[in-house]
Parts: structure tokens; C-alpha cells; sequence
């Protein structure tokens, strides 16, 4: 996974330890399928820089479990936990003490999954690790339902989202559309249809700068920026059109 800036490199280094501890535990990587930013950009699906790291559990009944296994790798790690849900598996833990720079990532690991979810086993090089992983085609679906569904969740629109969509879209990937239908429960053409109106009216250049600043270069945010929302509703448009 690329860093923007030399600066990231202890956060990237705190992450990795993290996951590699993680899957090192039998019980929790049988029990937990990576996703997200950082499984993108791990596996080279997407060229940016990620600060979390995010997982489905299929199993709701292995909850209790997965946590006190999770505080133990996080003891082990000589990490603090600085919040946690009670509700949900969802921990930001706190990795070193300087004042003024990054020193928190957040761990989740959600059972809110769609059944029209894939995965499959895929090796991480950078860890020297297996795991199961939503395949591509899995996280472009989730992304498309993500960037409205953080804003109706109260949470605002994430540039990540926007860029990520853009770059899928560049890549030529496909998309799993059963988990729209699943995720959304109305058709994926109509779904379509509510995605461009809302990135019309809600998403700016303003919100896209702020949220990649510091998970691009600046040079890159400069040229790539500017082009996003276009192009994001082109290919949203294009997608339409070749139903109809």
C-alpha cells in the first residue's frame, strides 16, 4: 500500500502489525472476510493511501468470542484501546503517544453483511499472510451503496468514496449488482438513478480535497480531483444507457 508521504509510514507500519497479528490467530481470521480501503489497496485494486482496517463476520453467534480474542492481539501489540462499542466490534485503538500526529486507527469488523456478498482466499505479500477477502467485484457494490449510505446514516459524504468509485470505474472493473439489490431493496437501475442525483446536489471539489489530502500525493489530488465527479457521473450514466 502506497503512503502519500514519508510522515504515514508509522501509521502504515502500526496497521500492518496489527493485521498480521490478527491473522496469525486461528480462531479470528476463520471467522473474519477483510474489505475496504486497505484490502483494495493491498491487493492493488486501488492506488491510495488507507487508514483503517474494516472486515465482515458472517457468524453474529462468534461476536463475544472474536472480542476478548481481538483485546488479547491488541495487549499483545502493547496497543490502548481509546474507544470501543459495546454493540458492535468496532475499536480505536491508540498505537503511540506523540501529540499532534497520527496515532489512531480504527478496527472494525461488521455483521451487517449482504447475503449477495463474494469472497475469496487471497495472499497478502506485504504481511506474508492468507485470508478471505470480498472479491472486487463485492467492494464496488458496497462502495456504490457506501457513499449514500454514510450521508443518510448522518455521517456526511466521504471524498474516499467518491475517488474510490472513480478509480474502480477506471479500472474497468465489474459489479456485483445483487448486493445493491440486496443492500438498497429496489431495482440496481434505479439505484443508479438516486446515485447521480445525490452526487449531483451533495458531492464538491471542497469535501473531495479535504477528505484526500492526506491519503493521495498533492500532486495527484491536484490533477485527479477535478475530474471525479465528472467522470464518476459519465460511467454512472454509461451504466444506465447500456441497460436500456
Amino acid at each position: 500500500m502506497k503512503i502519500p508521504r514519508q510522515t504515514e509510514m508509522p501509521h502504515k507500519l502500526a496497521l500492518y502489525s496489527l493485521l498480521q497479528k490478527l491473522l496469525s490467530d486461528p480462531f479470528i481470521t476463520n471467522n473474519i472476510y477483510f474489505k475496504g480501503g486497505t484490502c483494495a489497496a493491498m491487493l492493488n485494486y486501488l492506488d491510495r493511501f488507507s487508514i483503517d482496517l474494516d472486515f465482515d463476520l458472517l457468524d453474529k453467534s462468534k461476536k463475544i468470542q472474536l472480542r476478548q480474542s481481538i483485546h488479547q492481539v491488541i495487549k499483545n501489540l502493547g496497543y490502548s484501546i481509546k474507544d470501543e462499542s459495546r454493540q458492535h466490534l468496532q475499536f480505536f485503538l491508540k498505537y503511540r503517544d506523540l501529540k499532534n500526529e497520527r496515532n489512531t486507527l480504527k478496527l472494525e469488523i461488521s455483521d451487517l453483511v449482504s447475503k449477495a456478498n463474494q469472497y475469496q482466499k487471497i495472499y497478502l505479500i506485504e504481511i506474508d499472510k492468507y485470508c478471505q477477502a470480498q472479491t472486487v467485484q463485492t467492494m464496488f457494490a458496497n462502495k456504490m451503496v457506501a457513499l449514500k449510505a454514510r450521508w443518510e446514516e448522518g455521517k456526511g459524504v466521504a471524498g474516499r468514496d467518491m475517488y474510490d468509485l472513480h478509480h474502480f470505474f477506471k479500472q474497468g472493473y465489474a459489479i456485483n449488482q445483487a448486493v445493491i439489490v440486496d443492500l438498497r431493496k429496489i431495482p440496481y437501475l434505479d439505484y443508479l438513478s438516486e446515485l447521480i442525483i445525490f452526487i449531483k446536489k451533495n458531492v464538491s471539489e471542497q469535501i473531495l480535497y479535504e477528505d484526500l489530502n492526506p491519503l493521495i500525493s498533492k500532486n495527484k489530488l491536484s490533477l485527479v480531483v477535478p475530474l471525479i465527479k465528472s467522470e464518476v457521473l459519465i460511467a454512472l450514466n454509461t451504466l444506465i444507457k447500456a441497460k436500456n
